[in-house]
């Protein structure tokens, strides 16, 4: 109930989340779920902080980015391979980029945060 380790919504912006709360206000268990909810929170709004620092410092870099016209998803059911084919794949990184677990997990500001990824080694494990 209190977990807070690996939880899905540990990157989620403050405005997405908060429209969760709103819709869902009838059905959270809000006592059961209060430290997690809590977490939650602070972490909402630590991710909109630095989105909003990724975008005054990182803007120009990402809307100069290179995208390939032909992207590359791995998907898969688990234990099929899909793990191994990534792993592979992000081995070529003059063809392929790949986000890291920490980069997943953090979408709204890991450009910022990527060099203090060390301080949420509590909240998200380093691989998959």
């Amino acid at each position: 109930v209190n977990s807070t380790k690996n939880n899905p919504m540990t990157g989620v912006a403050l405005p997405a989340w908060v429209s969760i709360l709103w819709r869902w206000r009838s059905a959270i268990e809000w006592r059961t779920y209060f430290v997690r909810i809590c977490f939650l929170t602070l972490m909402a709004l630590i991710n909109t902080i630095f989105s909003i620092l990724d975008w005054i410092f990182f803007a120009r870099v990402i809307a100069r980015a290179a995208i390939h016209k032909r992207p590359v998803f791995v998907l898969g059911h688990p234990r099929t391979g899909t793990t191994l084919l990534h792993n592979l794949l992000s081995q070529d990184d003059v063809q392929f980029f790949f986000c890291s677990t920490f980069q997943a997990g953090f979408p709204h500001g890991f450009g910022c945060l990527n060099s203090i990824s060390w301080m949420f080694s509590g909240v998200i494990d380093s691989t998959r």
